[in-house]
């Protein structure tokens, strides 16, 4: 079985391509996060390849980067936060964010080294150059929705879960960070798939996965209760722009959920 990377925004149906593997024989990371009222059906995601992701977001986005003093509340929210970051599409790193970067390598080769895998967390979008070096021939796939529909679930999963407000146009520009990102790192290479998040729900999604790994998806996993989406524009040219050529590679008609 091929290793499979699976990123993208929050909330846009990477646990449910994720979750479709997570019986199929892949390590993914030692212990999951557990299920709860933000993603009753579980999320994929091992806390310690998180907890990785996160310092690397932290070296990349000048904003998480904490005083060492700051309240372990305070902590806590910027962990949280590090999902929906954004980005500079062509981040610098300072030369304290390099030696960081490199003291963690091992670490990522050291969970690259157990075969196969399949490792899900949204801050892949940002952190995917600091693995790409151990992904190999892993197929790197990408789940998406319209950002509208995604802002929507974003703002409500922080009001619900965490009890945090953040605003609509906040989860826009994550949104907006991690598939511009995504679509950067496409352009160095590795076998990707790209996947709506309505093509999951339809089933379409689930053949192309198997096909392209070679295993037997789960498809239980998909909740009966879940809706595709209505058609919808954001408005915003930049954001539609970035849509429209996100549902070209999935070979998805936008703004016709099937």
């Amino acid at each position: 079985m091929r290793d499979v990377i699976v990123m993208g925004s929050g909330r846009s149906g990477s646990s449910l391509a994720a979750g479709s593997l997570s019986g199929a024989g892949y390590f993914m990371g030692g212990d999951l996060l557990s299920p709860n009222r933000g993603n009753p059906g579980g999320y994929f995601e091992s806390p310690a390849i998180n907890a990785l992701n996160y310092k690397l977001v932290r070296a990349l986005e000048p904003v998480a980067r904490l005083p060492k003093y700051a309240s372990r509340a305070f902590r806590e929210r910027a962990f949280h936060e590090s999902w929906i970051a954004s980005v500079p599409l062509r981040a610098e790193l300072s030369p304290v964010a390099k030696r960081l970067a490199r003291g963690l390598d091992e670490a990522i080769r050291e969970f690259a080294a157990h075969r196969p895998w399949c490792f899900k967390d949204p801050r892949f979008s940002h952190t995917y150059p600091f693995w790409e070096p151990h992904l190999g021939d892993a197929l790197r796939v990408v789940t998406f929705r319209h950002p509208d529909h995604t802002a929507d679930s974003t703002v409500e999963f922080f009001r619900t879960v965490y009890d945090m407000r953040i605003t609509r146009a906040r989860a826009l520009a994550a949104w907006q960070s991690a598939y511009e990102h995504i679509l950067h790192h496409r352009e160095r290479g590795g076998d990707w798939l790209f996947l709506h998040y309505d093509q999951l729900l339809g089933g379409s999604g689930f053949d192309r996965l198997e096909a392209a790994l070679g295993c037997v998806c789960d498809r239980s996993k998909c909740d009966s209760s879940l809706r595709r989406e209505r058609p919808k524009e954001s408005g915003d040219p930049q954001l539609e722009s970035v849509y429209e050529r996100l549902c070209a590679l999935a070979e998805h008609a936008a703004g016709t959920p099937r």
